[in-house]
């Protein structure tokens, strides 16, 4: 958790699951860290983060039904939240050459919905984008899946629509 290297720390509430883990900068890129109800993310390994000094703070967060975002059209998933900090400050990583992976779990199987829609949050313009994001079901298993991955090139707050 908060030692370096250390497994993450998790707090779990019925709506809320929290993963934090602190890593050298080097040990970033290719990591994986995972919330206790199944939410996780995979760091691409081409995530360059040569430049950063000192320890980075991964949170992956996963808030159910809320307020946080308004609720895209649809059925949807709750928000994950993926942040990475150092020094007290978010570090932007954008433009990855090779996707990072954010499953997100979903509150039942897929079979009734034809297309699991990746979303994020675009906090500038306050509205859900699917911009540069690719949906996948773990072995294409629509009706028995409980996770989506979204493929992303940069972190930040999503959820999945089900449509």
């Amino acid at each position: 958790g908060s030692v370096i290297g250390e497994p993450p720390l998790r707090f779990n509430t019925p709506v809320i699951n929290v993963a934090f883990q602190r890593l050298l900068p080097e040990q970033v890129p290719g990591a994986t860290i995972r919330a206790s109800n199944g939410a996780s993310v995979g760091i691409s390994r081409s995530a360059n983060i040569s430049a950063v000094s000192g320890p980075v703070d991964v949170i992956l967060g996963y808030v159910g039904a809320s307020t946080l975002y308004p609720v895209p059209v649809g059925n949807w998933t709750g928000s994950t939240i993926v942040q990475l900090i150092q020094g007290g400050g978010t570090l932007n990583i954008n433009g990855l050459s090779v996707p990072s992976n954010v499953s997100l779990p979903i509150l039942q199987p897929l079979g009734m919905f034809t297309a699991p829609s990746c979303n994020f949050w675009v906090e500038e313009q306050r509205l859900w984008s699917v911009e540069g994001l690719q949906s996948r079901v773990p072995g294409d298993d629509f009706e028995n899946s409980l996770f989506v991955t979204c493929e992303t090139s940069h972190f930040t707050t999503f959820t999945v629509e089900l449509v």
